[in-house]
């Protein structure tokens, strides 16, 4: 049998003796052990640059830009709408029932965010209000119109303030697309549906005034 080169033995012992217990992470720059990098053959004494927690991260982040970007393609999206339409019943159904089977512990989580993070949900809650008045003013709507559990359709306010001419419903006088609001005819709280049929343009200050539940003929407005 051929005796093993004693040269090459005591390199690969002092090799050995030369690989640290500790590393750089080229990413975080913080001083791991050794076992907080994953192994390599073709990096620096056999672990790799970027310690684990930063891999992680690295691969989640990309990951989330990718599923991000490819939710937003139109054809995706339509299939979704679609999807969500076919199945609503038992898309309600499913989510009433984990919300019943998980109630605590999603309570719980709510008010731990809350707690962590309340002052920037609201920042960001408020921005959001203040970038996209329309699209908050529907959503609102919307949920109104549902927690009472009337009639709901999508409402095109500019259609709605082409259709009356630009007239609010309530003084018949001019009033701007952006200072706009829309105003029930029959209020949601009488039973009223949220639909174009039952809808008008009407200023902030005049549905203010007539406020939740009164008709437009109970008012005595100033003309």
């Amino acid at each position: 049998m051929a005796q093993a080169n004693p040269i090459l033995k005591c390199e690969k012992l002092i090799l050995l003796e030369e690989i640290p217990a500790i590393k750089e992470c080229k990413f975080c720059h913080q001083i791991l052990s050794l076992e907080l990098f994953s192994k390599h053959q073709s990096c620096k004494f056999g672990r790799r640059n970027y310690c684990k927690v930063c891999v992680s991260k690295k691969y989640n982040e990309a990951d989330r830009l990718y599923k991000k970007k490819y939710q937003q393609r139109p054809e995706v999206q339509a299939a979704r709408r679609l999807y969500l339409l076919e199945h609503r019943e038992k898309i309600q159904k499913q989510r009433k029932a984990y919300y019943q089977q998980h109630q605590e512990k999603l309570r719980a989580y709510s008010r731990k965010r809350r707690q962590a993070s309340g002052e920037e949900l609201r920042n960001s809650h408020r921005l959001y209000v203040k970038n996209h008045p329309e699209q908050f003013r529907l959503y609102a709507a919307k949920r109104r119109a549902l927690k009472r559990r009337v009639e709901y359709e999508k409402i095109d306010t500019y259609a709605l303030w082409k259709r009356d001419r630009g007239k609010c419903g309530i003084c018949k006088k001019s009033v701007k697309y952006q200072e706009m609001s829309i105003d029930h005819i029959l209020p949601l709280s009488r039973g009223g549906t949220h639909t174009n049929h039952n809808c008008q343009p009407a200023h902030r200050g005049c549905n203010l005034q007539k406020g939740a539940g009164r008709l437009p003929s109970q008012l005595r407005l100033r003309i």
